[in-house]
């Protein structure tokens, strides 16, 4: 019984310790960083793209680094309900599961953000891929609910 108890409260002890120090960086219920400490860079912070890219790399990279010098929507900026991410999932489903959509396609950006407004964003092979994505989103979401910032890939 004495074996049980030591063991039961290192545990309570180890588990007490992770939260503090896991919280010991915020300040507020919100999980925002507490006054005079770091903290992720915001998006109007300039910093360079890499400096080569090989053919490998993925289409739309050069738009990622574009996302940080503009107060575009990203996915930092996807809203945590319940019910947002129900939705962002299921049109997420939608598109994974058209098999006549291409990678590119596929690798969109789906974002929800707090007041329920779909943004979709990246880049597609054609004009149809962007429609076909749009469609899926606003059968989900509904018509006044998305908006389209897809790119189709030039050349």
């Amino acid at each position: 019984m004495r074996l049980i108890m030591k063991t039961f409260t290192r545990c309570i002890v180890c588990i007490a310790a992770g939260s503090v120090v896991s919280l010991s960086g915020c300040d507020t219920r919100d999980n925002s960083p507490a006054s005079g400490t770091s903290s992720t860079p915001s998006r109007t912070t300039t910093s360079s793209p890499p400096a080569t890219t090989t053919t490998a790399d993925a289409d739309n990279t050069g738009r990622n680094w574009d996302d940080r010098d503009r107060d575009a929507m990203t996915p930092i900026d996807q809203s945590q309900s319940s019910a947002h991410i129900t939705m962002t999932a299921d049109i997420r489903r939608a598109v994974m599961s058209d098999d006549m959509l291409s990678m590119n396609a596929k690798n969109s950006k789906i974002i929800t953000d707090k007041s329920g407004q779909v943004w979709l964003r990246g880049v597609v092979n054609s004009r149809a891929e962007k429609d076909r994505i749009e469609t899926l989103a606003r059968e989900i979401a509904g018509a006044n609910n998305v908006t389209n910032e897809l790119e189709v890939k030039a050349g």
